[in-house]
């Protein structure tokens, strides 16, 4: 069967295929709204998503010590630029009990 079909339509699958520049170059760029040619549903910001998917989202995070958990906000703080914020949080989280 696929001997026949090579045989019916040999003349037209010889010929050489070529694209335009921008045609390929667009094949090789990624989809808009996806990240690194990932397919299906994108995914939605974490403060405009519902309360279920913020609670699947932070499961994860329950098992962490609040320690750590008070660091990685004030180091990620400093790293945005916001060091009031990251001394702020470092005072009410030392002061607490």
């Amino acid at each position: 069967m696929e001997s026949r079909f090579l045989l019916a339509n040999a003349k037209w699958l010889d010929v050489a295929l070529t694209f335009k520049a921008e045609i390929a170059e667009a094949n090789k760029t990624n989809l808009p709204g996806t990240s690194s040619g990932s397919r299906g549903r994108p995914k939605k910001l974490f403060p405009q998503s519902s309360s279920k998917t913020k609670k699947r989202k932070v499961e994860l995070l329950l098992n962490i010590t609040p320690e750590r958990l008070n660091f990685a906000t004030e180091m990620t703080l400093r790293k945005g630029g916001r060091r009031d914020a990251a001394r702020i949080v470092k005072e009410i989280t030392e002061s607490s009990p």
